[in-house]
């Protein structure tokens, strides 16, 4: 094939009188479809693009999803009738093809059905009868080097995706079809080096030197003598004045290192989105989009970025400050081919005044209809504000989330980049917490999914994954049981928390995905000083009363000062296997004790024996241990030299004296023997008082003094204290042994979290049991410890009225049925109930079950098919990857956007006003109904952050009804043939109506009249509609 590229035609031809049609079929998957379309609106964007062809819009004709192979023909056929002199017929397709049995090439109207194909022949034949025009084809599909086995005639050019048997490639991360997005990248840029006017010979050797690196397929050029010097495009590399305008990173608002050198941009997990959000905006209308985090997470960096990689071509127009956004908004004009950058939408908003001016400017310039996106940058915090204002242009934006910290991914492709860029590995050398970007300021493919067998049947155990996508409910009971650092406990968030629902319902499976989510959240300590074993001498003046503390809280791990999260202790209770009061308190001390032990008090440490024996010298008469320790370091040398010492002293007595010569002295051998029996005796002392300064008191205390609390039925006389016992009671010592504990796990800045599960599962008795020794724990004799209780509230409730049937018909709570649900109500500040698995959560749950519903990723061989019409064909597909799901929202954005919540007037009033129309309202009561509102308004907001301020308010009134009338949450929050019970009440009209909706759900009389006062009183139909949504 001879190289003509250097043939370079004067002019273009003449746009007025050229046409192009651009086709898009179905590829069979939505993904897919979005990049093809997608691709297409940009493409007749560059060519109508007076720098790049300058064809009018009424002659780039965009033809997706045809209904019939005819009407693309027909279609063609217009198009080509409409090309005058000098013109030219310019035919793209994006889609879906095959070959048939001799190798024919048939392009795709819809993979469904096989007969609805455009045949290659065909389109040749109908261009053959236009032999003056003059045709360029580009295909961008598998197998279009096929196309020439049809046969081209001199007037047509084609340039085609693939080779004759190669298939297409497609990545569901890009925005593109790898082809469509290398030709749009070089018809936006250019090639350097080649001249003014681009010839189609030129953009394939371009298209060959970019696709070859990343092994994607090589593209083909067919053509007759003088197709390849046919000029296509305006070479924009070739005028300056037509690329985008480049803006400086300090003109931008990136924030300079130390070194005033930009760093290489570090890829960002949200950059895929963000680029994907750009493309959408810029074909369709200009909208907002935000990209929002703490400060100095490389917020405007990103955007940068962003806007490089999908708009390269679009000028950038500052609005620096508030005056240039209302031009912009007013009466400015604006090229469609921008982008406005706002950077800090905070420095927008007037210092003390209203965001209305800001909404008021983003709207106006919304209202223009202008194709170019408007993106900025914000904190957390001014989110928070804007959102919780609730303008439409706000509540409408595109909101990215910026972590501070970088994930595992980026933590990588940050090691990879330091290898050439200093001041990375630099950065990467003092990195704290993975937040490279703060250290800065002072790609593999995913793997193809393959069907496979995934299972034999399922058991029962509890999910390690959350397989009905309640991330919102797991980050709002992380969020309210995670401690923070208070000098109020009682502020500090719920002390009980009930997950309330059916056996099988999941509040295992939740449990251990939000314990998992707590551990995941780094809690940095100090390391704790590290503690000598405790010698003989030491432990013998403890126990005399005298000298210092054998333990100090600095041999503890302890919580670091300086971080915003306390280090969290978890345990885990399951009372069901427990009977009596005594053992009921023995496992729930066993199960505290040995969480604490794990985390701070490991067993064999000095330090842990240290602090075991200083807890337990209460508990132990002190004197009889004392002398126990004395005689034990007695050495048994010194018994035998005391005996030694007595015989020889009496056999002197009783023989004559003989004189032996030892070097120079003259000893009498009486003397000899007193002297082996000296050196003997002083040996024996010499080594009790060795062993009494330097050997561990373990060795000679028993072992239970140095790994836990003296049980008080110990059987070892020496640490036997029985007035103790006499005085204390063994229930006594339990709860003194977890009170002392946990107050030495709180001064060392810890917190305790307490999960009791199957608690329903407990007969009546231990049921009790447990309730009253929670209420012990919540009650200011010992340290703040948080409980989360999985239950059957109804089940539990009437256990508690069967063990204490004395108070059966005495009211203790007007709203109350019976006393076991006011027991309930006295003990537990946040009661959840456990929603059902949703009808649009079954394929989800299916997906996560099974696998995914994909096809096997082919590059194996082509599959045979055999249509009714006999036509052999061989049908392949393009290779398909899964894409990765986007990430939650943060939660420093949902404790910015809570907190506005909390302080909005309106909510506030709404507030005060119901709590005053509470009969009886206690203060617990109070916080009761502002701890469930808190909790739904935390799920809320990462569900659906738009129109939060409404929502707030309505959840108020149904925290009220979740407060107030808890025995009848199972039937209000159940679904009757797909409607919340709720909703049923709520479209109630008339007293009949409601009697049977009230029937139906199965609510009591007391508790309907209540609910259906608030419904009518407060737009019970969108209260419902929240509700249905949270529960």
């Amino acid at each position: 094939m001879p190289d003509m590229s250097s043939a370079t035609p004067l002019e273009l031809p003449d746009p007025a009188r050229s046409q192009a049609v651009l086709i898009g079929t179905s590829m069979g998957r939505r993904e897919h479809d979005k990049q093809a379309e997608r691709g297409l609106r940009h493409l007749r964007e560059a060519l109508c693009d007076k720098h790049i062809w300058g064809l009018p819009d009424k002659n780039c004709h965009l033809l997706i999803n045809a209904a019939t192979a005819e009407d693309v023909v027909n279609y063609c056929l217009a198009a080509a009738s409409r090309v005058g002199s000098n013109g030219s017929l310019l035919l793209y397709f994006i889609g879906h093809s095959e070959t048939d049995y001799e190798g024919f090439l048939h392009l795709g109207v819809d993979r469904t059905a096989p007969t609805r194909t455009l045949s290659m022949q065909r389109v040749t034949q109908f261009l053959e009868d236009e032999k003056s025009l003059n045709v360029t084809v580009i295909l961008d599909c598998s197998h279009a080097g096929a196309a020439t086995r049809s046969g081209l005639s001199p007037n047509i050019a084609l340039l085609g995706a693939t080779e004759a048997h190669t298939l297409a490639a497609i990545h569901p991360d890009e925005p593109y079809t790898t082809f469509t997005g290398n030709l749009l990248w070089l018809l936006r840029n250019g090639i350097d080096d080649r001249p003014e006017i681009l010839t189609l010979s030129d953009i394939h050797h371009e298209l060959a030197n970019m696709l070859a690196p990343n092994h994607h397929p090589r593209p083909v050029l067919s053509f007759s003598q003088h197709a390849p010097s046919r000029p296509l495009v305006r070479n924009t590399a070739r005028h300056p004045s037509t690329k985008r305008t480049t803006r400086g990173p300090i003109e931008l608002g990136i924030k300079p290192t130390p070194t005033r050198r930009t760093p290489t941009y570090i890829p960002r997990q949200h950059d895929r989105a963000l680029r994907a959000y750009l493309l959408d905006t810029a074909s369709s209308s200009g909208q907002l989009i935000v990209l929002v985090g703490d400060p100095n997470t490389g917020k405007t960096r990103s955007a940068n970025e962003a806007v490089n990689a999908a708009l390269p071509s679009r000028k950038v127009i500052i609005a620096p400050h508030p005056e240039v956004l209302g031009d912009l908004a007013d009466f400015t004009y604006v090229d469609e081919q921008a982008v406005i950058w706002l950077d800090d939408i905070g420095a927008y908003l007037p210092p003390h005044g209203s965001p209305d001016v800001l909404e008021h400017r983003l709207r106006t310039l919304a209202d223009r209809g202008l194709r170019s996106p408007v993106i900025a940058t914000a904190t957390t915090e001014t989110w928070a504000k804007l959102a919780a204002a609730g303008g439409s242009s706000v509540m409408s934006a595109i909101v990215v989330a910026v972590e501070a910290s970088f994930n595992d991914e980026e933590m990588a492709r940050a090691a990879e980049i330091a290898n050439t860029d200093p001041q990375i590995a630099e950065a990467l050398d003092n990195v704290q917490g993975n937040r490279v970007i703060q250290a800065l300021m002072g790609e593999e493919l995913p793997r193809p999914v393959t069907w496979e067998l995934r299972t034999r049947g399922y058991g029962d155990r509890p999910p390690t994954t959350d397989l009905l996508h309640r991330d919102a409910m797991i980050g709002a009971l992380t969020d309210l049981i995670s401690p923070i650092t208070t000098e109020d406990d009682d502020k500090s968030g719920p002390t009980v928390i009930a997950l309330d629902g059916a056996w099988g319902i999941g509040k295992t499976s939740l449990v251990d995905l939000v314990v998992r989510e707590l551990k995941s959240t780094p809690r940095p300590t100090l390391q704790a000083t590290k503690a000598k074993p405790l010698k003989v001498h030491e432990a013998d003046r403890a126990l005399s009363g005298h000298g210092d503390p054998l333990w100090t809280k600095e041999m503890m791990p302890r919580a670091d000062p300086a971080s915003g999260d306390p280090p969290l202790i978890t345990a885990h209770f399951e009372p069901w296997a427990h009977q009596t009061s005594e053992q009921v308190w023995a496992g729930l001390t066993t199960t505290v004790l040995g969480a604490v032990e794990k985390t701070l008090l490991p067993h064999q440490t000095p330090a842990t024996g240290r602090y075991w024996f200083q807890r337990n010298l209460d508990r132990v008469d002190r004197m009889r241990l004392r002398r126990a320790l004395r005689k034990s370091c007695l050495s048994p040398l010194l018994a035998v030299s005391v005996l030694a010492l007595a015989i020889p002293v009496v056999a002197q007595m009783a023989r004559s004296t003989d004189t032996y010569r030892l070097f120079d002295w003259v000893i009498a051998g009486s003397n000899i023997a007193l002297l082996i029996a000296g050196i003997a005796f002083i040996t024996g002392v010499g080594h009790s008082i060795w062993r009494y300064r330097t050997r561990p008191a373990a060795d000679f205390l028993p072992a239970e003094l140095f790994v836990g609390p003296v049980p008080s039925g110990a059987t070892d006389d020496t640490i036997r204290d029985p007035y103790h016992n006499a005085r204390s009671g063994q229930l006594y010592l339990a709860q003194h042994d977890v009170f002392a504990v946990l107050d030495d796990v709180r001064r060392s800045g810890h917190h305790m979290v307490v999960f009791i599960d199957d608690l329903d599962r407990c007969t009546p008795r231990t049921t009790a049991e447990v309730f009253e020794a929670i209420n012990l724990f919540v009650t200011r004799t010992f340290p703040v410890t948080r409980f989360v209780l999985c239950l059957d509230a109804t089940t539990v409730a009437a256990h508690l009225d069967e063990v204490y049937g004395a108070l059966k018909g005495k009211p203790l709570h007007g709203d109350d049925p019976s006393p076991g649900w006011s027991f309930l109500r006295k003990l537990i500040q946040l009661p959840i109930t456990i929603p059902p698995i949703a009808a649009d959560s079954i394929d989800g749950l299916l997906n996560s079950l099974l696998g995914e519903v994909v096809q096997q990723p082919l590059p194996a061989r082509p599959t045979t098919q055999t249509p009714a019409n006999g036509l052999r064909k061989i049908t392949t597909e393009p290779q398909v990857l899964a894409a990765s799901p986007a990430s939650p929202l943060a939660t420093s954005m949902v404790n910015a956007v809570a907190e506005v919540l909390e302080h909005d007037e309106d909510i506030r009033k709404l507030l005060a006003e119901r709590l005053k129309e509470q009969s009886g309202l206690s203060v617990r009561e109070t916080k009761r109904i502002l701890t469930i509102w808190q909790y739904y308004v935390r799920v809320l907001i990462r569900l659906d952050p738009g129109n939060l301020a409404e929502h707030a308010r309505h959840l108020v009134i149904l925290a009220e009804i979740i407060a107030r009338w808890p025995a009848a949450q199972r039937a209000v929050h159940r679904r009757f043939d797909g409607n919340h019970g709720l909703t049923l009440l709520a479209s109630a009209d008339g007293d009949w109506e409601w009697a049977k909706a009230v029937r139906r759900v199965g609510l009591d009389h007391k508790c309907a009249d209540g609910i259906r006062a608030l419904l009518d009183r407060y737009d019970g139909k969108r209260v419902a509609s929240v509700a249905e949504r949270l529960t």
